[in-house]
């Protein structure tokens, strides 16, 4: 587990939203804050093996790749009359993230009941990020 992916991941997603016209780095890393305690204590509240916070902050970060790959396709996607394949290109990139970071939790955790519940917070979590590209 290494913090420099999740980190450059956080940054480029800041520098395509600035691109984009929003200035958002301060509201990233705290909601990604946030959300990696939530998921941290959810993670060790579900499993007998304690996974430590760097460790689940990792996890999270390296998840945040189809967020970074959507609000760099959104750069060059103009706006007005393409609603549509936004909404279908967010909600692929959502379930991407989610999908990943759940199969790599139950790996890193032997996690063999509370799937759902792992899968369930950490798609809540997504969606909280991917929202300041509206």
């Amino acid at each position: 587990a290494d913090m420099s992916g999740p980190v450059l991941f956080c940054l480029m997603l800041g520098l395509f939203l600035l691109l984009g016209g929003k200035v958002q780095f301060g509201q990233i890393y705290g909601q990604a804050s946030i959300g990696c305690l939530s998921i941290y204590a959810v993670c060790n509240l579900m499993s007998k093996d304690r996974i430590d916070l760097y460790r689940s902050t990792s996890i999270l970060g390296y998840s945040l790749l189809p967020m970074v790959i959507m609000a760099a396709l959104r750069v060059f996607i103009p706006h007005h009359g393409f609603q549509a394949v936004i909404l279908v290109l967010s909600i692929t990139a959502i379930v991407w993230c989610t999908s990943t970071a759940t199969k790599i939790f139950v790996a890193v955790q032997s996690l063999t009941v509370g799937l759902r519940l792992l899968s369930h917070c950490i798609y809540v979590y997504h969606p909280s990020i991917i929202m300041f590209r509206n």
